[in-house]
């Protein structure tokens, strides 16, 4: 009864597997991670219902698409980015519109996850979109004041969980 999920993608499809964990979704998924595509994880790609991947659509290696069933959603898994570092963040801590701030990234991160977000069309997750402000900056907390990413590029377990509210999961698992 359960949906079957591969999620691949070094850190990030590592990321996307936490947001998957922490949304409300997983008491109907069977979650299986691969670090990178392999041909040894034949099974895996033969039963997946979902597979999620941290690279662009032709970057996808063929060997994939042929183990796949033809009943099998794959999704692009987004890139994301938080600036260069938490401290130049930090260091207004004591401003009382600290929690609202928010930075500009590298326009490099944009240029990927616009590539790549053409690639995969309405099968793509888009970090960078669901955390971009109008402005176009990207936030750097969460709504309950915790920061989305402890490095500037991987999830805290908050900012997993802010994401997992953000996705809209019911337009993928349809």
């Amino acid at each position: 009864e359960k949906i079957n999920v591969l999620v691949e993608g070094i850190s990030f499809g590592r990321d996307f597997a936490n947001v998957l964990l922490e949304s409300q979704q997983i008491d109907n998924v069977n979650l299986s991670y691969i670090f990178l595509h392999d041909e040894k994880y034949v099974k895996r790609y033969s039963e997946c219902d979902y597979l999620f991947t941290f690279k662009g659509k032709d970057e996808v290696p063929q060997y994939v698409w042929d183990m796949l069933s033809p009943e099998a959603k794959v999704f692009g898994i987004g890139t994301k980015n938080y600036g260069s570092n938490n401290g130049c963040v930090y260091k207004y801590r004591d401003s009382k519109d600290y929690f609202t701030q928010s930075v500009f990234i590298n326009p490099n991160f944009f240029v990927i996850n616009n590539e790549w977000k053409t690639q995969w069309g309405e099968y793509y997750i888009d970090f960078i979109q669901l955390s971009s402000l109008a402005d176009g900056s990207i936030r750097v907390f969460t709504d309950n004041n915790k920061y989305i990413s402890q490095d500037c590029l991987h999830l805290t377990q908050d900012g997993a969980k802010w994401y997992a509210q953000k996705i809209d999961w019911k337009s993928i698992f349809k």
